[in-house]
């Protein structure tokens, strides 16, 4: 076998100038070479005056070299350094571990060569890189390459985890890479320990049809708390997804909140973003589009709200739109539990289509809600059923009676602000109130014509016959 060899700087004049193979810009390179008609993959590491050879082995089982410059950058702890993958095909047979018991590894970069000319192949059924599984890894970084996840089945293809005595991987970024045909990209997975400050931005994700299930971006529900994850400027494309795949699934981001803006979403039957767990974010400025649909099934809401009773979220400023005459979702928004506090403001859904009637579907009311100047949604109109009496509000969106049938209640306004008005009824005797249940005006009289805005109750007395009520939701 043809052996690469070390190059010693006897002039002491330091590293050629060379632009090729040996140019040196990280602590680790991992290059190819063919000799004789085989490729061979190599692992060098700087030295004070030299290269030194890490690893080397003929090209397929890649994972070997790349195990072998991991090894290295984990023996340095701090700083952690860089390890610079050259053009060319990488094929991993085994897990890449990246952690070592009893270290702590800092600040390591995972650089491809620019345009996604590095590209590696996972191995069979199992993560393509593990992070965190045996000590702390801090500031990871993966950039610049194109990874196929055609071999790793349901497995994730960067699996950041913990150990149970540290927070394992924590303060990562995954950025400029192109996913291709994955299950799950990338996964958090955390245990009682969890992990802190995760971002991914800037990324290509793309679905792989040949497996059911999972999500791009995936955090399970059994996970460990995940303390803040950032996601933004990426392109994911679901649209050859089975019906059950997610762009993204949360199931423990707690601790500081979850952002999920400006990106850009083809899905097909597919759910966007299901969040399982009772925990706080935002979904802001996302461009959703629509492709040909196949299917009626709840998987195509866009946004699924499961378990979200103490969380606080914001879905502002998103645009959903079909690029096809067919293509439609179920829902924008789906909660199978009351949230906390929800705020949907400043959609654009007018050049969507949807199955349901109502956009956005709930079963028990908010603590706290506004849904307004949602484009395609607002105004909602007079409701022919706008009060509800288990839980009394006043509510655009799950309304099961025409007026109220309580006296002396307090009925609270859900979500949507509102025109209302009275007339007739039987010692009536309104009271009004804002959000702290301050009194904004009592006794108005026998009729009235009143804006509420969510929060804000209304009492009508204590009525023998109540009065007929009109409400128009803005």
């Amino acid at each position: 076998m043809a052996q690469i060899a070390g190059i010693q700087d006897f002039r002491g004049d330091g590293a050629p100038a060379d632009i090729g193979t040996y140019q040196f810009p990280a602590t680790v390179m991992i290059f190819k070479f063919t000799f004789s008609g085989v490729s061979y993959t190599v692992a060098m590491r700087s030295g004070v005056s030299s290269w030194v050879l890490l690893s080397q082995g003929v090209s397929g089982t890649d994972d070997v070299q790349m195990q072998a410059a991991f090894d290295y950058l984990v023996s340095l702890v701090w700083p952690g350094g860089s390890i610079y993958v050259k053009t060319g095909v990488y094929i991993l047979t085994n897990s890449v571990i990246v952690s070592a018991i009893g270290v702590d590894m800092y600040g390591f970069q995972f650089i491809g060569e620019e345009n996604f000319k590095s590209m590696i192949y996972g191995p069979v059924n199992a993560p393509a890189f593990i992070v965190g599984s045996l000590g702390q890894v801090a500031y990871p970084v993966f950039r610049g390459f194109r990874f196929s996840g055609s071999n790793v089945g349901a497995n994730p293809y960067i699996l950041f985890t913990t150990n149970g005595v540290d927070s394992g991987a924590t303060e990562a970024l995954v950025e400029n890479n192109e996913f291709i045909g994955c299950n799950i990209a990338i996964q958090f997975n955390a245990d009682v320990v969890g992990m802190n400050y995760m971002m991914v931005r800037e990324n290509w994700l793309i679905g792989n049809t040949a497996v059911n299930g999972g999500a791009l971006i995936d955090v399970p529900s059994a996970s460990g708390q995940v303390h803040s994850l950032w996601i933004y400027d990426n392109w994911f494309d679901c649209q050859a997804l089975d019906e059950h795949q997610k762009a993204i699934s949360l199931g423990r981001v707690g601790g500081g909140p979850y952002k999920i803006d400006e990106n850009e979403f083809f899905v097909q039957d597919n759910m966007v973003l299901h969040v399982n767990g009772g925990y706080s974010g935002t979904f802001n400025d996302n461009r959703i589009k629509l492709r040909a649909t196949s299917t009626t099934s709840a998987n195509s809401r866009i946004i699924n709200l499961d378990g979200c009773n103490n969380a606080r979220m914001i879905i502002n400023d998103n645009l959903v739109y079909r690029t096809d005459i067919s293509a439609q979702a179920e829902y924008f928004i789906y909660m199978d539990d009351p949230i906390y506090s929800l705020t949907v403001e400043g959609n654009d859904l007018s050049y969507a289509n949807f199955q349901q009637a109502d956009v956005i579907e709930q079963f028990a009311r908010n603590t706290f809600g506004r849904y307004v100047n949602n484009a395609g949604y607002n105004p909602k109109g007079v409701s022919a059923l706008p009060f509800r009496n288990t839980p009394d509000v006043v509510t655009a969106n799950y309304g099961n009676a025409a007026g109220p049938t309580n006296a002396n209640t307090d009925y609270v306004v859900d979500s949507i602000p509102c025109y209302i008005s009275w007339s007739g009824g039987t010692a009536v005797d309104v009271t009004i109130k804002d959000a702290v249940g301050g009194n904004v005006i009592s006794n108005p009289g026998a009729t009235g014509d009143f804006w509420l805005e969510p929060t804000w109750a209304i009492d009508f007395g204590d009525f023998t016959v109540a009065p007929t009520v009109l409400v128009a939701f803005k």
